[in-house]
């Protein structure tokens, strides 16, 4: 089995802390574990064992109109589906 937990980051947080620990539980089981965040892995506040694969998308920035957020969050949405 593959899981694939998705977070906007990594940053400091309790959701943040919780799906590292499931992540690093799961892979610890045995489980094929991917963590994707919206954010860029530079800007992780927990660590991952290197049993969790770590994708950082880097799609985080703030849209200044609502097109650009529209334009951003089909660019999330194909880059999630591209990664999964």
């Amino acid at each position: 089995m593959h899981l694939a937990l998705v977070i906007s980051a990594l940053e400091t947080g309790g959701a943040q802390r919780v799906i590292s620990v499931l992540a690093e539980h799961w892979a610890g089981r045995g489980l094929r574990v991917t963590l994707i965040t919206l954010a860029s892995s530079e800007t992780d506040a927990y660590s991952l064992s290197p049993q969790v694969r770590r994708v950082g998308l880097n799609l985080m920035s703030a849209p200044a109109h609502p097109l650009q957020a529209a334009r951003l969050n089909l660019r999330r949405w194909r880059a999630l589906r591209q990664t999964v």
